[in-house]
């Protein structure tokens, strides 16, 4: 996984066709859906509106979107969506039981029907070569029932709990062209908010000097062989005044080995002067415990050191958002001012609210620093309950 492949690669996908004797028959050949995509949810809905159903695959690798119209329409069809009342307004667990030319068929209103999926709560009834519609029942989620009037068919009706005449949707037009995705080009980098903070041992944060009592830091890791460093740099050095308003002071730290340190002390006055304080050099010690944190934190064991690298600390010594790559100077301001005015349990990428910590590995990181002989800090760890 490290390496950026999958454990189930090159699988086809599987359809099964059921034969309405209790057997299945293998279909997914026939159907033209046995793509060897690294496929990991389904979901079902009349994406075109057309009465028939079709369907969209999310896949880990590209392309991570695939839609399968369906244009192979034989048959007639209805359609109901359900609403609620109360709390239910989406009417999840209501059935409709529909009959006609003699058959039957009963349709349920679900809230999740697969993994990492949810399929349209749309009711779909496929009915052949039926052009009557005899008989239609809802039976409601408190248990009450209702028989409908028949709709006409190849239509969608919207029917509301508690009103008497269902209503007809006009049929909706989708149109989604075929072809690449276009993406903006990438940078390479990388900003990583810790939804739960990591405290730094005092080994570590006493030689990072802050300017005074309740300020923040920004450790910034970058290198003489590293351009994008240099642009990184110019950019916070032309900006100081912003960054210490903000409350923010700038730690740049070198990682080259002993011998170029004239070097970088050389660079780093041409480019940054005196604006962002003095260079710092990291002996192996602090380089070789960086490393181990941004391992923790991305949980890649085999993880290498991207420069630059910048590590935000707070005021309580605590690592707040890692920044792989080149990180602007709004973006370390805003996050700063975020830091203070959102916990961190409201903290997510994708949205939504998490109630509990995200628990972080102290015992293993202590188990690291000890067998690294970084005693102080092993300790330092164990201490964290």
């Amino acid at each position: 996984m490290n390496e950026g492949v999958s454990w189930s690669g090159h699988e086809r996908h599987n359809a099964y066709l059921n034969l309405g004797d209790g057997t299945f028959a293998a279909a997914g050949s026939l159907l033209g859906i046995d793509f060897e995509d690294d496929g990991r949810a389904v979901v079902v809905t009349d994406w075109d509106g057309d009465g028939d159903l079709d369907l969209w695959f999310r896949n880990r690798t590209g392309p991570q979107l695939r839609l399968l119209r369906n244009d192979h329409r034989t048959g007639h069809h209805v359609t109901f969506v359900l609403t609620g009342r109360g709390g239910n307004r989406d009417a999840v667990g209501a059935r409709v039981t529909v009959e006609a030319g003699g058959r039957r068929w009963v349709r349920a209103v679900m809230s999740g029907d697969g993994y990492l999926a949810q399929s349209t709560r749309h009711l779909h009834f496929g009915l052949g070569d039926v052009t009557k519609i005899d008989s239609v029942q809802v039976t409601w989620p408190d248990g009450t029932t209702r028989l409908l009037a028949s709709p006409a068919i190849d239509t969608a009706v919207r029917v509301i709990q508690g009103k008497l005449d269902p209503v007809v949707i006009p049929p909706r037009q989708t149109t989604l062209g075929s072809g690449p995705t276009a993406l903006p080009p990438a940078d390479g980098s990388s900003r990583i908010r810790l939804r739960t903070p990591l405290p730094l041992p005092p080994s570590l944060v006493s030689n990072l000097p802050v300017s005074g009592p309740g300020r923040a830091r920004v450790l910034n890791l970058w290198s003489i062989t590293c351009r994008p460093c240099f642009v990184e740099l110019a950019e916070w050095a032309d900006r100081a005044v912003d960054l210490r308003a903000g409350g923010l002071d700038v730690v740049a730290m070198c990682i080259d080995p002993k011998e170029d340190r004239t070097k970088a002390d050389t660079k780093y006055q041409e480019i940054v002067g005196k604006r962002l304080g003095a260079l710092r050099h990291a002996d192996v010690a602090t380089h070789t415990r960086l490393q181990v944190f941004v391992q923790h934190v991305r949980q890649l064991v085999d993880d290498q050191m991207t420069l630059p690298a910048s590590f935000l600390i707070d005021e309580h010594n605590q690592l707040q958002v890692l920044y792989v790559g080149r990180a602007s100077v709004d973006t370390l301001l805003r996050d700063h001012a975020t830091i203070a005015s959102q916990p961190a349990h409201l903290r997510s990428f994708r949205g939504g609210r998490w109630f509990l910590k995200v628990p972080r590995d102290f015992a293993g990181l202590a188990k690291t620093m000890d067998a690294l002989g970084y005693l102080a800090d092993a300790a330092f760890y164990r201490g964290i309950k």
